[in-house]
């Protein structure tokens, strides 16, 4: 990336804020404290009892995904998913009548995701937005509380408008040397491109934006970690049928002992994996126990996001549904920009094609 677009980052003073909350703690302890503590003011501002708050914080802190994705380095998506909470709780109290502290908290958090850089992310989380807006309307409307429902939406909107301005700046650029990336269609280094079918007009072709797209049935590892045999490579049990059968082909003893600590083990549909996303047998039972004695209709808007977050993980596997999302979910906002070009490239907005 060119030197301006990252040194222009260091004009943007709320990442002190983020030093602020995060303690100044070294990695990956900031990651872990981050991701507690804003899911503790969630379930907080929920109303859940204290107890339940922080086991809530513990499982989500420390979620398998979690450690996977910091052990990989990817330090901009944990951060942004650990301010997921927060924002989430923000948007809450605003919907409940507190329009004030709600859209503070929702600038506050949404300014740090958006700080933290990790775009696709953020698009994402605007879709859980989305799920909970639906819902919301129409509680309101069943209600007839319609113009607090408007309230409560243009305030989140106002202090969501705010929340961008700081990084402007990196925005700007990353948005201006975009168009020069595979991910804007137009970079010489892009990688050897898949089928004519999977080619999009700029932007990244689908074999390649989905290589990563879980199998349907590997969803399951949620409750079943190593249901597809954990990460791609890892150790086999010392005393196990392999090294069993290495032993008796004449394969020294030290040497087995070497060689079943690298084995691979994933046979899903991915390219590799560092292991299964394990939410929690136990934090799942009660989750579906709770669908069916929750009379709240917040539960909604939550398993929305859920029946969303799945279906875009399983990307090609659930290629007619996903496949129209690439194609035409951002067009909403790159239409008028493919318009006023006589082209018919993509647009390069990294929270939208690139992200996708």
């Amino acid at each position: 990336m060119p030197t301006y677009q990252i040194y222009m980052s260091q004009d943007n003073y709320t990442y002190y804020l983020h030093e602020i909350l995060t303690l100044g703690l070294p990695k990956p302890v900031n990651f872990y404290f981050l991701a507690m503590l804003g899911f503790y003011i969630l379930l907080s501002v929920m109303n859940f009892r204290w107890w339940i708050t922080v086991l809530g914080a513990v499982a989500f802190g420390f979620g398998s995904y979690n450690a996977m994705i910091i052990a990989a380095g990817h330090d901009t998506k944990m951060f942004t998913i650990a301010y997921m909470a927060p924002l989430l709780a923000g948007i809450l109290l605003a919907y409940r009548g507190k329009y004030f502290i709600g859209g503070i908290i929702t600038c506050i958090t949404l300014c740090l995701m958006v700080t933290s850089g990790h775009y696709q992310m953020l698009y994402y989380m605007l879709l859980v937005c989305l799920c909970i807006g639906v819902v919301y309307l129409v509680n309101a409307i069943r209600n007839k509380e319609v113009p607090r429902f408007l309230k409560a939406t243009l305030t989140l909107v106002g202090f969501g408008i705010l929340s961008v301005l700081p990084s402007t700046v990196t925005l700007w650029t990353t948005t201006e040397f975009g168009k020069y990336t595979m991910r804007g269609g137009h970079s010489e280094l892009t990688p050897e491109a898949g089928t004519e079918s999977d080619k999009t007009k700029g932007g990244l072709d689908k074999s390649y934006a989905f290589n990563w797209s879980e199998g349907i049935m590997e969803t399951l590892t949620i409750v079943a970690p190593n249901l597809y045999g954990g990460p791609s490579t890892g150790p086999l049990p010392e005393n196990g049928e392999m090294h069993k059968q290495l032993t008796n082909m004449g394969v020294p003893e030290a040497q087995a002992d070497e060689f079943v600590k690298q084995m691979p083990r994933y046979w899903g549909s991915q390219p590799m994996t560092d292991g299964g996303v394990y939410w929690g047998a136990i934090i799942l039972f009660f989750f579906v126990l709770a669908l069916f004695i929750v009379k709240d209709f917040n539960k909604w808007w939550i398993v929305a996001a859920c029946i969303v977050g799945v279906v875009l993980a399983w990307g090609s596997n659930l290629s007619f549904i996903n496949y129209f999302l690439f194609d035409h979910l951002p067009y909403i906002i790159s239409s008028a920009h493919r318009r006023r070009r006589s082209s018919s490239r993509r647009c390069s907005c990294p929270s939208l094609h690139a992200g996708a």
